[in-house]
């Protein structure tokens, strides 16, 4: 049963030399009682009413009370007998344990010596009073609840730290740092089922940057917000969504063994199908999307990486969705590597010319050559232009390697003149 011992009617107001004293208001207390013996309990409760507490308390006596009250009250504290008939208080301790309150428990006795307390502190209680030393009862009680406070202070503090370091402040969403380590979380269960993979997908949105220069900062996050929303309605099988940084969203999608990672694609451009309202525009927003394959033994930070090259091939080209490509990727770690050992194989005579005859049907005459340059790597042998070219073009590189074609190709067009071989 539940009960509140108040003070019996005093008068509201007392008058001392004249001036009129407020009577003190007391402290409500709600207390968990652990106690067979009423006459205690009440002694307890008379204790706590002198230290200025206004106490509204359940008293139990079984194993059973006590868990119901733990599961179903709202304590400020716990005070329990060491002995009771079937039940002890160390067993008491244990369900506090358990119900994961943080909250003052101590405990009482009459008769237990200081091996026993020093057993109940170890164990995770408070304090320990005996029950001919009530006098320390209020100010062990108001010490706990102090020191209550400040854990519980501190722990919301440490949450939101952690929150604010692993998550979007605006869109509430992993940020970088928790996606890479959800994604590799995924890896992990991705891999005891052979099969399955994982498709990294990234909306590149166009003219983000003018968007994020035009509008308040008030409404830039509105719409980011907005976009979080309607890209969890839209993507129906995503297991995560994150913003990366000010401009970019990363989606993690599962993926079969014969699944299309162009419909991941598709489901995050459905989340720009019509415009968001930031009062008074309604903003029109074009995306494209680039996507990166988790293939054996990648990383997750390689997949993110990999998504974020597609996602500006994707922009560049102008097609609604890319997915990653090495060939096509200029910056990987071994085309960077290629391109280093392009510059050697221009200057020490790796390339060499493949010349395509061009046929005149009419006089079956040749009357030109087209001609293809080609690398002989010495590791990795005859190199298609594909793997090179377009590290070339992305690099300065571009001008020395034509500047050789274009030599090459007219020594050896000298040599088909000096042989009597006409070929304009």
């Amino acid at each position: 049963m539940r009960y509140r011992l108040q003070a019996a009617a005093d008068p509201a107001e007392l008058s001392l030399g004249g001036s009129i004293l407020a009577k003190p208001v007391a402290t409500p207390l709600r207390v968990l009682v652990v106690e067979d013996s009423l006459a205690d309990a009440e002694l307890l409760l008379l204790e706590l009413k002198r230290g200025g507490y206004e106490v509204s308390y359940e008293r139990c006596t079984t194993e059973a009370e006590v868990r119901k009250a733990l599961k179903t009250g709202t304590w400020d504290l716990i005070v329990s007998d060491y002995s009771l008939p079937g039940f002890d208080g160390m067993r008491c301790l244990q369900l506090y344990r358990e119900s994961g309150l943080d909250i003052p428990f101590l405990l009482m006795s009459g008769t237990v010596g200081e091996e026993i307390a020093v057993e109940a502190m170890k164990g995770g209680a408070h304090d320990y009073i005996m029950k001919d030393r009530l006098v320390r009862l209020v100010p062990a009680i108001k010490r706990e609840l102090r020191e209550a406070v400040a854990r519980r202070e501190r722990k919301s503090f440490m949450e939101q730290m952690e929150f604010i370091a692993y998550h979007d402040p605006v869109t509430r969403l992993p940020n970088q740092r928790l996606f890479l380590q959800e994604v590799e979380q995924a890896i992990r269960r991705c891999d005891s089922y052979p099969g399955r993979r994982l498709v990294i997908a990234i909306p590149e949105i166009a003219k983000f940057k003018e968007i994020r220069t035009t509008v308040t900062e008030a409404d830039y996050d509105t719409l980011m917000r907005q976009i979080a929303d309607r890209i969890w309605l839209r993507c129906e099988g995503m297991l995560t969504l994150a913003r990366i940084d000010d401009y970019t969203f990363a989606a993690l999608f599962p993926l079969d063994q014969d699944g299309d990672p162009a419909v991941a694609a598709r489901s995050l451009l459905s989340a720009f199908d019509e415009p968001y309202e930031i009062d008074p525009f309604l903003l029109h927003l074009d995306a494209s999307v680039g996507m990166a394959v988790r293939g054996a033994e990648t990383q997750a930070a390689a997949v993110l990486r990999n998504a974020m090259v597609a996602a500006n091939q994707a922009r560049e080209k102008r097609q609604p969705h890319a997915l990653y490509s090495m060939a096509e990727d200029h910056s990987s770690p071994g085309n960077l590597a290629l391109l280093g050992q392009l510059r050697d194989a221009i200057r020490g005579g790796e390339l060499a010319l493949y010349y395509q005859p061009i046929l005149d049907l009419g006089t079956e005459r040749i009357t030109g050559v087209e001609a293809l340059v080609r690398w002989n790597h010495p590791q990795l042998g005859l190199l298609q232009p594909e793997k090179f070219l377009g590290l070339a073009e992305s690099s300065n590189l571009i001008i020395p390697l034509t500047a050789w074609v274009v030599d090459a190709a007219f020594s050896q067009w000298r040599q088909w003149r000096q042989s009597g071989l006409d070929i304009d």
